[in-house]
């Protein structure tokens, strides 16, 4: 009978044995994403199939290096021309991808929204930072691409599935979750850097 007593399992221990496996399980189980329904993209671009990007031209401003030199910032000047060859205006998202041209290699991406006016061209300019790894200037280009589609849900990171921890704040969040994907997020280096831009 003492034997029994002091092998007793106090409160503190049964607590700690039924909510750890709790978490662990909820972090482990995925169900659908409630900001793309299981789709991994959002926002659709009706009429992106008609626009076409006819020229880029990309200057690199500067490299800098990040205060733990863990990586390398790209500032690129990039200028493109679109034209929209349907009958209606169209708004969707362009990527632009950072290329290490030596091996054909992409090192990073970033997304920007444009509205083309139906049956026209534009001309766009963006100042773009992009971050990498490579520690050799002068050997990366940039390239863009017109998503016909979707842009991918930041939320499940493409993948149409997110854990049960998460799903009760992407559920309730939801809305704000696709706003953020409408919105351009250039890239900003750290404020740390000794330049009158920042």
């Amino acid at each position: 009978m003492v034997l029994f007593k002091r092998f007793r399992l106090q409160k503190k221990y049964v607590a700690f044995l039924t909510v750890v496996p709790l978490l662990i399980s909820t972090a482990l189980i995925n169900v659908t994403c409630p900001v793309c329904q299981g789709e991994g993209s959002v926002l659709s671009t009706p009429g992106m199939e008609k626009v076409e990007l006819t020229r880029i031209e990309s200057e690199e401003i500067e490299v800098l290096r990040d205060a733990c030199g863990m990586y390398l910032l790209y500032h690129y000047e990039i200028t493109m021309v679109f034209r929209n060859n349907g009958f209606e205006d169209a708004t969707g998202y362009v990527k632009l991808v950072l290329i290490d041209f030596t091996e054909g290699k992409p090192l990073d991406k970033q997304y920007t929204v444009l509205d083309f006016p139906a049956e026209t061209a534009i001309d766009v300019a963006y100042n773009v930072w992009f971050r990498a790894g490579l520690n050799e200037p002068q050997k990366t280009e940039v390239a863009a691409e017109v998503l016909t589609g979707d842009i991918p849900d930041e939320t499940c990171n493409g993948t149409g599935t997110v854990p049960i921890n998460t799903w009760f704040i992407a559920s309730s969040l939801q809305d704000s979750f696709r706003e953020l994907a409408r919105i351009e997020k250039p890239f900003l280096p750290p404020l740390d850097y000794p330049s009158p831009e920042w």
